[in-house]
């Protein structure tokens, strides 16, 4: 039987299961993924209200390919919210280590795709920090150097 005190020991948050004794359950993990995988259900049914209870109030967001930040749980909403004319918020990876929670996710907005890689800080259940990186599918041409490395679409 693994103690909370020998996963904390191993960098890893858990406490021991009450219904079973002799096995260690790691508890944040699935319970942050689900708060990812929540929020973004909540985006793309667009309950603006119940999303935004996702998050911490000192919620921290940074788009480092924008150089924004965007300060509080509100501001991040709405700004999503603000997005024009995006169809559909499709869910890729959800992955959690401890207090990490890394997701992918695709978003189309007419002919335009938009891929995300966020990596969310949680705390006590809540979002509190992202990084997030976007890219629009096929808005950068790939450098003639790789051209012997890659498969090019044509």
């Amino acid at each position: 039987m693994k103690s909370a005190r020998a996963l904390a020991r191993r960098g890893l948050q858990g406490t021991v299961s009450r219904d079973d004794p002799g096995r260690a359950e790691l508890m944040g993990e699935r319970e942050n993924a689900a708060a990812v995988r929540r929020m973004w259900e909540l985006f793309e049914a667009r309950e603006w209200g119940e999303a935004a209870s996702k998050f911490d109030d000192d919620f921290v967001a940074y788009w480092p390919h924008t150089k924004e930040t965007f300060r509080g749980a509100r501001n991040f909403v709405e700004m999503n919210r603000a997005f024009p004319d995006w169809d559909h918020i499709a869910i890729g990876r959800i992955v959690a280590k401890g207090k990490l929670v890394v997701s992918e996710i695709i978003v189309t907005a007419g002919t335009r795709v938009f891929r995300a890689a966020s990596l969310f800080e949680m705390s006590t259940g809540k979002l509190r920090h992202a990084t997030e990186y976007w890219v629009e599918e096929g808005s950068e041409k790939p450098p003639a150097w790789r051209a012997p490395f890659a498969d090019r679409p044509r």
